[in-house]
This record gives C-alpha cells, sequence and structure tokens, in this order.
C-alpha cells in the first residue's frame, strides 16, 4: 500500500495488457492510483508495425531487413511477445534467448521494456 501511495497517477505499461489486468486484478489494486494503462501490443499493431512497413518501401535498403525480421500471423507481424523479440533480438541484446523465461512476471516486465524501447527507437524520427 505505501508503494502505491507514494507513486500516485502513474501510467501503466503492459504488453496484453487486458490479460495481465484480468490476470492480476490491476482494477483492484490501482483503482485510486493510477487512470491510465498503456497496452504496447496497441503500440505494435498500430504505429509501430504500419511506421516500419512504410520505411521498408520507401528506405529498402535500410529497414526491409528490420520489417522481414518479424515473425507473421495471418499474414501480418505478430505484435506477440515472442514473436517481437525474435524481430528485436540481436548479438547485444540477446532477446530470444531471454524470452525462453516468458510468462514469468519479471522477465515479462523485462523484455516488454526492451522491446518497446526498440520500437520506439527504430521509428522515433517518424513520430511527431
Amino acid at each position: 500500500d505505501r508503494y502505491l501511495s507514494s507513486h500516485d497517477d502513474v501510467i501503466l505499461f503492459a504488453h496484453n495488457a487486458p490479460f495481465d489486468m484480468g490476470w492480476v486484478q490491476f482494477y483492484e489494486l490501482f483503482k485510486e492510483s493510477t487512470t491510465e494503462v498503456y497496452d504496447t501490443i496497441q503500440f505494435f499493431k498500430e504505429i509501430f508495425f504500419p511506421q516500419i512497413y512504410k520505411l521498408a518501401c520507401e528506405v529498402p535498403n535500410q529497414y526491409k531487413i528490420n520489417y522481414d525480421k518479424f515473425p507473421l500471423r495471418n499474414d501480418k507481424p505478430s505484435a506477440s511477445l515472442e514473436n517481437l523479440c525474435k524481430g528485436f533480438s540481436n548479438d547485444m541484446n540477446n532477446l530470444i534467448t531471454k524470452q525462453i523465461g516468458a510468462h514469468d512476471a519479471i522477465v515479462d516486465c523485462n523484455l516488454t521494456i526492451q522491446v518497446f524501447q526498440e520500437g520506439l527507437n527504430l521509428i522515433r524520427h517518424k513520430l511527431k
């Protein structure tokens, strides 16, 4: 309780927030502490993938390889945490190996932060 009361008006970030919120009952835990939950799946589906696709068409030698790294689901890039880790993984962050522990709360939180940062970094010059 002390943590929540000392962190009033925070924005919670979650990947697949409706699932997480239902699972740990965030509505009850945070009903007086926060007014906003941001679902990072929404960012990837509505902002990141459309922008990276546009960039891949405009500057294919620079962005197509990035776009093509993401596994498809129903002919569209998948925004699942596992597939985002595959798409963003490289020798430096090793996200493919890290996602093996996915569905552990701490692992999922860390992966969500990493893929969200990677996504923002890749398209930040296109965000207004």
